[in-house]
């Protein structure tokens, strides 16, 4: 019909002939990788580690309120950050948004703030709020972190010396 010519001749197909599974590949049902099942596969001898939970939860609180909140928290401690690979105001409330589970409130050119509660703060009262503020600077950052108590506020200056290097 097409061409005119006589079909063209069919290639013989040699049936495919399976491999011999090691021993012992099918004796662990869940076994899917091929592994014999005495030997552990790689991921059953190292469980991947749980993701690190963030420090805070958001104080999902808007200018005002961060003015409003920063004099009554007692306790001010104030570092600075140096050689930091955190350079941009983005990268800095990137990473205390994802990193330590704080609140980016505002930014205004280099100044940053940020709020956050404590994960076992019975309320979200303004009393439990840990606030941050981050001067993003060329050589270094600067920070201010006000809590209720001293040992807090140290503790995120600590905190948040690893996450800005």
């Amino acid at each position: 019909m097409f061409g005119g010519g006589a079909p063209a001749p069919v290639a013989q197909v040699q049936p495919a002939v399976a491999a011999k599974p090691a021993p012992g590949v099918f004796d662990d049902p869940f076994n899917f990788g091929g592994a014999p099942a005495s030997s552990p596969s790689p991921a059953a001898a190292a469980p991947a580690p749980a993701p690190a939970a963030k420090p805070f939860r958001p104080a999902v609180i808007k200018t005002e309120q961060y003015g409003a909140a920063w004099q009554p928290l007692g306790q001010e401690v104030k570092s600075s950050v140096r050689s930091s690979s955190c350079t941009s105001s983005a990268d800095f409330m990137a990473r205390m948004q994802s990193q330590m589970g704080l609140h980016p409130v505002q930014t205004i050119g280099v100044e940053n703030i940020c709020a956050g509660l404590p994960p076992n703060a019975a309320s979200n009262a303004p009393a439990n709020y840990v606030l941050v503020h981050g001067k993003v600077l060329p050589t270094h950052i600067d920070l201010i972190v006000k809590a209720a108590a001293r040992d807090v506020a140290q503790n995120v200056a600590k905190q948040l010396a690893v996450v800005l290097k």
